[in-house]
């Protein structure tokens, strides 16, 4: 390991600190919202009939707070092989990929709704709607997660080639 690269882990620490305290403190706000909305969510949402837009809503919210919970273990799980680590990136990137579909269904729902129902909009908005998740989905498929130790946690070696990269 060359001087400046064990520098610039060196330098990069409190950043990582920083950035590892951010990922806790708003996980523990989004499920401690979760928590306290959990009783109103059960009155008004399952208690009724199952629509397409109650499975779009529980797609948005139920699969982003299991996300979390990989994503912090991505995050904090220190002392791990690198095949749980792989095991524990791959289960989030899947959870990323189902949130962002949720949220493009709503996206197409909504502006089916605003329109009066009319499918014309959607000719532009779908395909759009589409190019996060299915962009998430190609870099999920190409990088190798490794465990780098704390306070790294789980990181990614891309596969992809310079020239990929570059665009040349």
């Amino acid at each position: 390991m060359s001087g400046s690269y064990a520098q610039e882990i060196v330098d990069a620490y409190p950043r990582l600190l920083a950035e590892n305290y951010c990922i806790l403190a708003s996980s523990a706000l989004l499920w401690f919202d979760f928590t306290l909305t959990l009783t109103t969510e059960y009155e008004r949402i399952w208690r009724r009939k199952l629509t397409g837009a109650t499975i779009v809503y529980l797609g948005v919210r139920h699969v982003g707070v299991i996300e979390r919970i990989f994503f912090v273990l991505e995050v904090f799980v220190w002392k791990t092989s690198d095949r749980t680590c792989a095991g524990i990136t791959h289960t989030d990137d899947t959870l990323v990929f189902l949130s962002y579909l949720a949220i493009s269904a709503f996206t197409c729902l909504r502006v089916y709704g605003i329109w009066g129902k009319d499918w014309k909009p959607l000719l532009i908005v779908v395909p759009l709607a589409l190019v996060k998740p299915f962009v998430s989905l190609y870099e999920a498929v190409r990088y190798i997660p490794v465990q780098a130790g704390p306070p790294f946690g789980c990181v990614y070696i891309y596969t992809l080639s310079d020239s990929v990269l570059t665009n040349t």
